[in-house]
């Protein structure tokens, strides 16, 4: 949402249209809208209202397991727990960083760039 073009917009795109199914929970759906509603988003409150929709209407829900003591950030916890009961376990995050040992549950973490390349 900061740029219009790269990598992030794209697979948004392709979220929004359909083609790349995003798993979720209510934490991360949350996580999203408590995000988009920063100021450096520059955001209306109709156009987060608008994507959030969008958004829960493309993704999947679904219920993780727990996984105590798994990654250094706890918030970061939500996103890995929704990648594991996921099809694909992938997880796309501009953050790679931080899911160290993400391997060991047997999900895959990619950049969106790296997303990409795979679709």
């Amino acid at each position: 949402m900061l740029s219009p073009e790269g990598p992030c917009a794209e697979v948004l795109g392709l979220v929004l249209d359909g083609t790349l199914t995003p798993v979720a929970d209510d934490r991360v759906l949350g996580e999203y809208e408590e995000v988009l509603q920063r100021p450096s988003f520059g955001l209306s409150p109709t156009t987060v209202a608008e994507l959030l929709s969008a958004l829960r209407s493309a993704a999947q829900v679904v219920s993780p397991s727990t996984l105590r003591n798994a990654l250094p950030d706890h918030a970061d916890r939500c996103f890995l727990e929704c990648a594991l009961a996921s099809e694909s376990r992938m997880l796309v995050t501009g953050n790679k960083r931080h899911y160290p040992g993400a391997d060991k549950f047997g999900v895959s973490v990619l950049s969106p760039r790296d997303l990409l390349a795979r679709y």
